[in-house]
């Protein structure tokens, strides 16, 4: 009877406070993967590609990861030219993978000032 009690719901507010946890950790995977790549394809020689490539890489190192989408962009911000990078991930572990994470790192181009 205790059990039902205080066992119960303690396991549940465990499961949360994990989710809660396992969901920090996945945002910041995502945006060090986004910055990783934002910045590589920022420098004098890189491309949007080799950004893409590298975020893509970064992402395949980290564990409990069922997908992840890398998408990029140019933009504008304050007159300069700025390379963008997206990842957007899930995980099987992250309330059986209903909730996606999704993070952007932007980086000012080198060679567009």
């Amino acid at each position: 009877m205790e059990f039902l009690a205080f066992g119960l719901p303690g396991f549940l507010l465990a499961m949360a406070g994990f989710q809660i946890i396992w969901s920090g950790y996945l945002a910041n995977i995502a945006l060090d993967a986004a910055s990783e790549g934002a910045t590589i394809a920022a420098t004098a020689d890189g491309t949007l590609t080799d950004g893409v490539a590298r975020a893509t890489a970064a992402l395949k190192a980290m564990v409990g990861i069922a997908s992840a989408t890398v998408s990029s962009s140019t933009g504008v911000s304050a007159a300069r030219g700025t390379s963008l990078i997206s990842v957007s991930l899930t995980s099987p572990v992250l309330a059986f993978g209903l909730i996606p994470i999704s993070e952007t790192a932007e980086a000012v181009d080198e060679t567009k000032f």
